[in-house]
């Protein structure tokens, strides 16, 4: 319960006295996770709510959205390069939302199936997160957030609202190059080049 009372005063939903702030209030009426929550409502105010809005919806469907690759899996892999964004995992789920948005919406039957296949994408999951992007759209706009807001391609604004969602996950290279999370246990892991 402290953990959860900590990430909540952390990410502004309650004050010093755990009285719900107006941040928390808004929060509290989307139906995610209250880090992706706060990801949304700062993403109103910094113009990439599409944007955010796709990436939550993915991160908040109940499967996982990439599937394993197996050996002879050459063309999947040349198949999800295209899907890659060089800023990182995020980017590339919403490039890969989108491009399945561009396929349900051509379709004429099958042919998601098909592509995600192709790419050995979790169907099911890009599917719930049609749903689930579906019911944020509706309650942001009941709350005020004008879920048509895009940054039109720039990356600083959408990195800006998940850090405000996600700070107790991120960490800082040291000069020795080993990470060390912001938030939490001072623990440094290393990432190999090559894990990357």
């Amino acid at each position: 319960m402290h953990s959860g009372l900590t990430t909540l005063s952390i990410l502004g939903a309650i004050d010093k006295h755990q009285n719900l702030t107006d941040m928390g209030r808004k929060m509290a009426v989307l139906p995610v996770d209250p880090k992706f929550s706060r990801a949304v409502l700062a993403s109103g105010e910094l113009g990439c709510s599409r944007e955010i809005v796709d990436i939550v919806s993915v991160l908040s469907a109940s499967s996982r959205l990439f599937l394993g690759v197996s050996n002879d899996g050459s063309s999947t892999v040349g198949a999800r390069d295209k899907l890659k964004h060089p800023s990182g995992d995020h980017c590339t789920i919403l490039n890969t939302f989108r491009a399945y948005q561009e396929v349900v919406s051509s379709s004429t039957g099958g042919e998601a199936s098909a592509w995600c296949a192709k790419n050995s994408l979790n169907e099911r999951a890009l599917s719930e997160a049609m749903e689930i992007r579906y019911q944020l759209r509706v309650i942001c706009k009941r709350i005020g957030i004008n879920t048509d807001l895009s940054c039109g391609g720039q990356v600083q604004p959408i990195l800006r609202c998940l850090v405000l969602g996600l700070v107790q996950n991120t960490a800082f290279i040291q000069p020795n190059g080993l990470y060390k999370q912001v938030m939490g246990p001072s623990v440094s892991c290393a990432f190999d080049q090559a894990d990357l």
